[in-house]
């Protein structure tokens, strides 16, 4: 995620994430669009390598809601998968964890 130098927009500040590939040193970007806040995505991996899904949060600042996001990391600029809308705003920074579904004991 990039963050924008303005004080007031620290937690907010960011409409993209940025993918960097460290063996060409190509980069590639997602734009989510203005008023459109990405917070920290986490690789949800598949079997091959760089082969999987990011999914994170979106705030949109405009609508005041949030959108779950899942990305196809290998399509990362094309438009989300999937995506759920949330009839409200997640706070900034909220963090999440994600775990295998298994049988409970």
């Amino acid at each position: 995620m990039a963050t924008s130098g303005a004080a007031n927009a620290r937690f907010t500040g960011a409409t993209a994430l940025y993918a960097h590939d460290l063996t060409t040193d190509a980069r590639s970007v997602h734009d989510f669009g203005p008023a459109c806040h990405p917070g920290e995505f986490v690789f949800v991996p598949e079997t091959a390598e760089g082969h999987g899904w990011l999914i994170g949060l979106v705030i949109d600042a405009g609508q005041d809601t949030t959108d779950l996001i899942i990305l196809d990391a290998r399509h990362f600029e094309d438009a989300p998968v999937a995506s759920v809308r949330l009839p409200h705003r997640a706070p900034p920074g909220f963090h999440g964890n994600w775990i295998t579904a298994g049988t409970p004991k």
